[in-house]
């Protein structure tokens, strides 16, 4: 057993004897094994005071940059700004850096910036790009800890993704609107925001696995590049709706709902059943009003609560064995919206 401590601070943790503790720590025998144990757990219980005493003043300054749809980035930046005050002994602030649109070269140039200014870490929301993912390596490499959120960019040695299974969340969306559909024949349309976001990719592949028996019953049409923005996905929207028929669906993995709904009323098409992502204010008063059927969302404070947290561990400020999950995937409907 390496000794961490001094013997006197794990006899007085461990309500044990000088003597007792000694023969535990240099394994001299003739201890019990409940002995051991508490020997054992005195010492882990220790680490935990040391560990909060090293946090304790610690101030991080954190960046965030995302590339989505203002209505989105609010709603993470509320929950990062509610979880970062609850982190305690240490403080975090972060640096916001949200836009709507992002150009490959603003983004990289943004990166370069942070890499030679410094952070104590970095959350990424990005497309998956080979530029952008060998831009992260370059930060990795200065030292620099990054997480990927929402949407992964997993060839950029980041420290882990934050967020839920998105193909696992796609196919629950098909699930739903399979059973939903039952033996009707038609159409559904599966909006994107851009085709490089790896989340969006996931969510489409997880949602045509569960039609992939039905080619000839439902046909899937496919919307991208609205960027999530009203604008931009009505015109695409209205363009295609217009020379299609028989929508029976939509599954919209990439936002953008109030331009589809318009859209979809405007060539009138028989959609009744309506799937989309994130509870964001957009989201919820569309739930509200009936408009759309439920939305797949997952606990974005847990989530900022997690990325904080690897932060952490990244420094040595929590256990190397802490470890993160796939974020829940939640289903809202118009009768049991959630407080956030």
């Amino acid at each position: 057993m390496k000794q961490k401590f001094l013997l006197k601070s794990i006899a007085y943790q461990a309500g044990l004897s000088l003597a007792t503790v000694d023969r535990v720590v240099h394994k001299r025998g003739n201890a019990k094994q409940e002995t051991v144990l508490r020997v054992q757990e005195a010492i882990r219980e220790l680490e935990k005071q040391r560990q909060t005493a090293q946090q304790a003043g610690k101030a991080f300054i954190l960046d965030v940059i995302m590339e989505a749809p203002g209505r989105f980035s609010k709603e993470v930046q509320k929950s990062f700004e509610k979880e970062m005050s609850g982190m305690r002994p240490a403080s975090f602030r972060c640096r916001f850096h949200l836009n709507e649109i992002m150009t490959v070269s603003q983004i990289l140039a943004l990166l370069n910036k942070i890499r030679q200014r410094g952070s104590h870490g970095l959350i990424l929301k990005v497309p998956d790009l080979p530029e952008i993912n060998q831009a992260v390596q370059r930060i990795v490499a200065a030292g620099i800890p990054v997480v990927s959120f929402v949407t992964d960019i997993p060839q950029s040695n980041r420290l882990a993704y934050i967020g839920m299974n998105n193909y696992k969340s796609g196919q629950t969306a098909g699930y739903l609107m399979k059973n939903f559909l039952g033996n009707r024949s038609g159409q559904i349309l599966l909006t994107l925001s851009r085709d490089v976001f790896q989340g969006e990719e996931e969510r489409e592949s997880g949602f045509k696995s569960v039609f992939s028996d039905t080619p000839n019953q439902i046909t899937i049409l496919r919307l991208s590049e609205g960027r999530g923005d009203d604008t931009a996905t009505k015109e695409l929207a209205f363009e295609l709706l217009s020379r299609e028929k028989n929508i029976l669906a939509v599954y919209s993995a990439g936002g953008g709902n109030k331009a589809i709904l318009e859209s979809l009323g405007k060539t009138k098409q028989p959609c009744q059943f309506f799937i989309a992502h994130d509870l964001d204010r957009d989201n919820v008063r569309l739930l509200q009003q009936g408009k759309i059927s439920l939305v797949i969302y997952h606990n974005l404070r847990q989530d900022a609560r997690r990325a904080c947290q690897l932060i952490l561990q990244h420094h040595r400020l929590l256990p190397s064995d802490f470890t993160v999950s796939p974020s829940e995937i939640g289903i809202a409907t118009p009768y049991n919206i959630p407080r956030l």
